[in-house]
């Protein structure tokens, strides 16, 4: 029985090891869109970024509860081991008494109610727009994870292309070695034409290990801004081609609308917040006003042991009126800080605006030429193709050299890559472009 027992146990732990290692290796595919929509939900720079609203938000409750009443109960004994000694005059004469028992105890419950504190009032509206800029940086947080998901994912899709691309020219090479070993061992050919296409079928074999490489290396920067472990595997489902067709150019807009850039907003957003600074600083200037109830119970005795026989009342309430009459030019110094702060905030606006300017400028001149680098590429890509061809037939017909087809088949590598290459170009630069005009959400 023992022995059966084991076994199961063994099987067991196989079975849970497999599972555990499927688990591992699951394969997570996402197209471009997908992958920017986990990437919202998993980037751990984006979880910050939210979790900052949330603790803005609890920021809010905690100035919030200043403006609620304050409730705390306090308790004290004490054993006068030398009661002190006052003098009272009688008829001309002093006399020293002693006032007191040798143990007391007080209890006591005091409740305090802000009445009115304009700095108070300002801290309230100045959290709440705290809040408010804890989300534009959310916002901000996701376009910069769109681009930067975007980006991976187009390039680590350029380099899976020109793997496959590659592994077809391996193919083509091996074969065309092949029929040279074969001319050659027949003594058709010279050496220096099988040896040249051994060399470029080398070169080529070479090229493919630094391009899968670069193809993992993508994958991982890939998955790092989605959020996932890199040593997971993903799956690009999307292609290239049909990336590049449904792409469609950015409105061409005169004059980008700058409340539509977070970095914008969040520069408006703490000019509020400096503003609001400042007022509350100029109330401190004026009075606050606060109320007190407390209500107590004490206790005497001469022993420790009757001591809360018998306890005494004691209650009352009042105002507490604070007025600020001079404190140095204390505040003058912050109220002149927060001008300066607003000044300054201010002229960051008008830098940022002339800077979105030159960024849609500037991407857009780079836009429009990789559009049309694209389109040149494409044409080129085309004519190598057409060369390599007419040089393919005339090789197999005898009437072409090896060297003719080993140059025309490195021109078609390199018009593919050169074409993959400025594919990549045109969507960093529409990326880009949308970002400056503001057309990503």
């Amino acid at each position: 029985m023992k022995k059966y027992f084991g076994l199961l146990m063994l099987l067991g732990v196989f079975y849970f090891n497999a599972k555990a290692q499927n688990k591992k290796n699951e394969v997570k595919s996402f197209s471009l869109s997908q992958a920017i929509e986990f990437a919202k939900q998993n980037n751990y720079s984006l979880k910050n970024n939210k979790l900052d609203v949330i603790a803005s938000e609890k920021k809010v409750n905690e100035i919030l509860a200043l403006g609620l009443p304050q409730i705390n109960a306090s308790g004290n004994f004490i054993n006068n081991t030398t009661i002190a000694t006052n003098f009272i005059n009688f008829g001309g004469k002093i006399t020293p008494l002693q006032f007191g028992q040798p143990f007391s105890s007080t209890a006591s419950i005091t409740g305090t109610q802000l009445l009115f504190d304009g700095g108070f009032l300002m801290g309230v509206k100045a959290a709440s727009e705290y809040v408010n800029l804890a989300k534009l940086n959310v916002n901000r947080g996701e376009i910069e994870t769109e681009v930067n998901v975007t980006k991976a994912y187009y390039l680590a899709l350029l380099l899976q292309t020109n793997a496959l691309l590659i592994d077809t020219n391996i193919l083509t090479m091996a074969k065309t070695k092949n029929d040279l070993e074969k001319t050659y061992a027949n003594g058709l050919i010279e050496k220096t034409d099988f040896d040249r296409v051994t060399l470029q079928y080398s070169s080529l074999l070479l090229q493919r290990e630094r391009i899968y490489n670069s193809y993992k290396v993508a994958l991982m920067v890939l998955e790092l801004q989605l959020g996932i472990n890199v040593s997971d595997s993903i799956n690009l489902t999307d292609k290239l081609s049909e990336l590049y067709q449904n792409t469609k150019a950015p409105s061409a807009e005169s004059k980008s609308d700058y409340n539509k850039l977070p970095e914008y907003q969040i520069l408006n957003q703490q000019l509020r917040l400096q503003d609001l600074d400042r007022k509350r600083i100029l109330f401190g200037y004026a009075p606050s006003l606060s109320g007190v109830v407390s209500t107590q119970r004490n206790a005497f005795a001469g022993d420790f042991s009757s001591l809360g026989n018998t306890w005494y009342p004691g209650t009352y309430w009042g105002l507490n009126l604070n007025i600020p009459v001079f404190d140095g030019l204390r505040k003058n110094a912050q109220l002149q800080q927060s001008k300066i702060s607003i000044s300054q905030t201010e002229n960051n606006i008008k830098n940022l605006e002339n800077a979105i300017d030159q960024k849609i400028s500037s991407t857009k001149m780079a836009f429009e030429l990789a559009n049309r680098q694209v389109k040149i590429q494409e044409d080129n890509l085309k004519l190598a193709q057409e060369i390599y061809d007419r040089v393919n037939i005339k090789y197999k017909n005898g009437v072409g050299s090896s060297l003719d087809l080993t140059n025309s088949q490195n021109d078609l590598a390199n018009a593919r890559q050169t074409y993959l290459s400025t594919i990549y170009d045109y969507f960093s630069a529409q990326i880009e472009l949308r970002r400056a005009y503001g057309d990503i959400k």
